[in-house]
């Protein structure tokens, strides 16, 4: 509560402590339903309580009902625990539509058990499973088999994209769609589009089917494979692992090795969907028990709709057999007509919860689009075309849009249903921009070719005219992954950066599978990035005028890619320059044509700390500010919160140890004591951070800039505190006070952003401390 507010909120917890205390284990519904105030209610509650009530409902957001369910608190009234049940299992469909989603969602549960006529509300009785693999393991015949229809050995076609099937689960009204994905590598790049946590995951392996990702690769190599697929696209989603023809070779996997890596392992099922064995049948039939409950553990199926919302969902799905497409007016219409809106989600919401459950796919990015697509075979089917075309392996990844069409329209195409999949000229141009916003592809300055950057040519270039990576003062970073090294950061590194590719004499640019030159003109600096997939490693070599401006714009992107991907593990390491080491005799490396490297996270942490010198693996010892003026500007390191870290001395009662304005120089005008300066160091850490957490948040550019500018000018007066007016400290005053208020821009920006709650928490009391010294300093 506020200072100006006295309540003594001690008086009521002694009070629920007494209560606890008097009664060893209480009946929880006695302790919950008890009156939150065992006296009457505070004045300066209720009025806090009403301001806070006003500031919610003036969000818009219908925190309404948890106003309403607040009051009933206060109130005493009983618990309904129906109620509470199903608030409490929010499916994460529902959350991920954001507040306001979630909100409306949670008031028409409420009417929906308050109503005289209960039980409008239906569950979807619709969940996922995602059929993975390697190409050719047996995915699709196992999927006929679920299903009872024939199986003949090697009759079945590989899968191209993607194919889903519908299953009734056993002994339930739940409808199951099998997705079943193909297992070609390039397919791999757009998997991530339609994966989700919340289904549940088959992963297929066998002892001998077709190798695209690494030679004589065994069954444990093709699940660790998947399963790393799996963590970082899919989290903590369950997988069931499947040894497919085992009636013919004995699949040998690993088990122990594998349940202690991922947790989300259910079990390994060696099955054969040809063979008429009893032992095989029984098998079969153990697996398909165990698929059911896991099916019906997912929870997706829970998921309660209107009957106006289930209405338009059957009008979609009916169009869905006979057309790919759905335009935009045509579902707004349907909306209209079914009042989706005027209560529980709005159609914004209810749009988004179809798009995450797949019954329409939607791509906000594509503005020019005038439909949505309710085939993903359409989709899918047309990518893998155009990726594993002729026209793109001849012509080395470059297409032009008439290429496109005519690849396009070349044969006739039926999707798993038998519908035809028709490729009319003008949805061409849907499967080229889709490409793009999945980063598979990017557009050439002039014309109208696209170039497919995993179908480029595999041979590197001859770089060394265009880029020497042994030249002296080249800036090095290299990226290492522990697990899956993702086949579409290469990709996505050249389709982001594609604007600033190297030409050579011949006008052709210095692009390649598994690198690229690029360069920076503003910075005059140019970059090499290169991929290794056996290594796992991703590698940056930066020349020029200004290679640490450079570094910082390419760090950012590959960082924003990495933060897509949710379960990458991936460290960073900074190569340390050679005119930075201290010792005048060098210990042995393992290659001396290699710099030594130190993860950029531990060098950080070292000049935080105020180290002078940072050791090498082998022993060699480098000047640890030498190293940081390498890879960062100044400015960088101020807002790294580094500074002068490396040649201060802290003294006691002297404010020291951290960047104090644009000479970098401690002048100890300001006499702090060394408690409060401590205190001023950690507030400039979590502004720093938070900085870094807003710089990589994808929002809109206005927000983004004032709460960036915010922070920014946070950090430079507590730069120059030393030299502060009465004004400026007036200012920074004010400033603090709208961060420990959270009114500030950047403090409602850090709610939204997921890796920032910690910071969010922390900072409004770091504001208040720093206020409080402020006020304390004689100026």
């Amino acid at each position: 509560a506020d200072a100006k507010y006295n309540i003594d909120l001690s008086k009521e917890i002694q009070s629920d402590l007494d209560y606890i205390t008097a009664n060893q284990s209480p009946p929880a519904p006695d302790f919950i339903t008890s009156p939150l105030w065992s006296q009457s209610i505070s004045k300066d509650w209720q009025s806090l309580s009403s301001h806070f009530t006003q500031s919610l409902v003036d969000l818009d957001a219908g925190f309404e009902i948890w106003v309403d369910w607040y009051h009933d608190q206060l109130a005493s009234k009983p618990l309904n625990y129906k109620q509470e049940q199903q608030w409490l299992n929010i499916p994460q469909e529902i959350k991920e539509q954001g507040a306001k989603a979630t909100n409306h969602y949670l008031a028409t549960l409420s009417r929906n058990l308050h109503s005289d006529q209960q039980n409008t509300l239906k569950p979807l009785n619709l969940v996922r499973a995602i059929f993975i693999g390697d190409g050719a393991v047996g995915k699709t015949s196992l999927i006929r088999k679920l299903k009872n229809e024939a199986v003949i050995e090697g009759k079945e076609d590989m899968t191209s994209g993607i194919e889903i099937r519908k299953w009734s689960v056993p002994d339930s009204d739940i409808k199951a769609r099998f997705w079943d994905f193909g297992g070609q590598v390039m397919s791999h790049s757009t998997h991530q589009f339609f994966l989700r946590e919340r289904c549940l995951y088959v992963l297929v392996v066998d002892a001998g089917s077709e190798r695209e990702i690494r030679e004589n690769q065994s069954a444990n190599d093709q699940a660790e494979y998947w399963l790393e697929h799996i963590k970082a696209f899919g989290n903590n989603a369950p997988v069931m692992l499947v040894g497919s023809k085992a009636d013919k070779v004995a699949i040998h996997l690993d088990m122990n090795a594998l349940t202690e890596k991922y947790k989300n392992i259910v079990g390994f099922y060696p099955l054969s969907c040809t063979s008429k064995e009893p032992e095989f049948k029984c098998d079969f039939d153990k697996f398909k028990l165990i698929l059911s409950k896991q099916l019906k553990a997912v929870g997706t199926h829970q998921l309660m709709f209107t009957p106006n919302q289930f209405e338009v969902l059957e009008q979609v799905r009916k169009l869905s057999r006979k057309n790919a497409f759905l335009a935009h007016e045509k579902f707004d219409a349907l909306c209209a007509e079914h009042e989706i809106g005027k209560e529980g989600l709005d159609q914004k919401a209810y749009l988004g919860l179809l798009d995450t459950l797949g019954e329409i796919i939607h791509f906000p990015e594509l503005q020019w689009a005038d439909a949505y697509v309710l085939n993903p075979r359409w989709l899918t089917y047309g990518v893998y075309t155009l990726l594993y075309s002729k026209e793109v392996e001849v012509q080395y990844g470059i297409l032009s849009h008439a290429d496109v069409v005519n690849i396009l329209q070349a044969k006739k195409v039926e999707d798993e249903r038998g519908n035809e999949l028709n490729y009319p000229k003008p949805k061409c141009k849907f499967i080229v921009d889709a490409m793009t916003q999945f980063k598979l592809c990017y557009k050439l300055p002039k014309g109208s070719h696209y170039v497919i950057p995993d179908k480029l040519p595999k041979e590197q270039p001859e770089l060394n005219v265009y880029f020497d990576k042994k030249a002296e003062g080249i800036l090095a970073f290299e990226f290492m992954f522990t697990g899956l090294l993702p086949r579409n950061i290469m990709p996505n590194l050249i389709v982001a950066r594609h604007e600033e590719i190297v030409r050579d004499k011949e006008n052709k640019q210095l692009v390649w599978q598994h690198g690229v030159i690029i360069e920076n003109q503003a910075h005059q600096a140019t970059a090499r990035w290169t991929v290794d997939y056996t290594q796992r490693s991703l590698k940056l070599w930066i020349s020029g005028e200004e290679p640490r401006e450079y570094l910082v714009i390419l760090r950012d992107t590959v960082n924003g890619i990495f933060n897509k991907i949710k379960g990458l593990s991936v460290k960073e390491y900074v190569a340390l320059p050679d005119s930075a080491r201290v010792d005048t005799e060098r210990f042995s490396v393992i290659d001396d044509n290699l710099s030594e490297k130190i993860t950029y996270k531990s060098l950080l942490k070292q000049a935080k700390a105020g180290r002078k010198t940072v050791f090498s693996d082998a022993g060699n010892q480098y000047n640890l500010e030498k190293v940081m003026g390498f890879i960062m500007t100044k400015e960088k390191q101020k807002q790294e919160g580094v500074g002068d870290n490396y040649h201060t001395t802290i003294h006691a009662g002297t404010l020291s140890g951290f960047a104090m304005g644009k000479n970098n120089k401690v002048t100890a005008k300001v006499i702090i004591k060394s408690s409060d300066k401590k205190d001023i160091v950690e507030l400039q850490k979590a502004l720093s951070d938070l900085i870094q957490h807003v710089g990589n948040y994808d929002t809109n550019f206005e927000i983004k800039a004032n709460a960036y500018g915010e922070l920014q000018q946070i950090r430079e007066h507590l730069d120059n505190l030393e030299d502060a007016s009465p004004e400026t400290k007036d200012k920074l005053r004010k400033l603090l006070s709208r961060v420990r208020d959270g009114s500030s821009d950047a403090m409602k920006l850090g709610t939204e952003i997921k890796d920032a709650y910690e910071l969010v928490d922390t900072l409004p009391k770091l504001a208040a401390t720093v206020m409080a010294l402020l006020a304390a300093i004689p100026m």
